[in-house]
């Protein structure tokens, strides 16, 4: 095989789509999760330092990403270890959600007492 064979297999393989595209938005990805839970660690930290309470809403998210995360890890690669997570972490999403709702709609009590 020559140079110019190597190279139209591998257009055809990766269907022209742009590798340094797809590694800069991977990148892009890894480095925005990182900076999601960093900062609403800060902030769940702070609240509850201050007085405030506990943030579950901020949590809620956090561990949405990762259900959401894991499951479409599952659905690319088909590794039954991220259908586990993904169902753990959608569970865990929903007790966050529930333990916020309970803290807003507590009878005769505000958010923040």
């Amino acid at each position: 095989m020559d140079k110019e064979d190597i190279l139209a297999q591998s257009r055809k393989e990766n269907k022209d789509k742009d590798l340094f595209k797809l590694d800069i938005q991977n990148k892009s990805g890894i480095i925005s999760s990182l900076v999601l839970v960093f900062l609403a660690t800060i902030l769940f930290i702070i609240q509850s330092v201050c007085g405030g309470g506990f943030n579950f809403a901020l949590f809620a998210l956090l561990v949405a990403y990762g259900a959401t995360d894991f499951l479409v890890k599952y659905i690319y690669i088909r590794n039954n270890k991220y259908l586990f997570l993904s169902i753990g972490y959608s569970v865990a999403t929903i007790i966050f959600i529930l333990l916020h709702l309970q803290q807003i709609f507590k009878l005769g009590g505000s958010y923040y007492e």
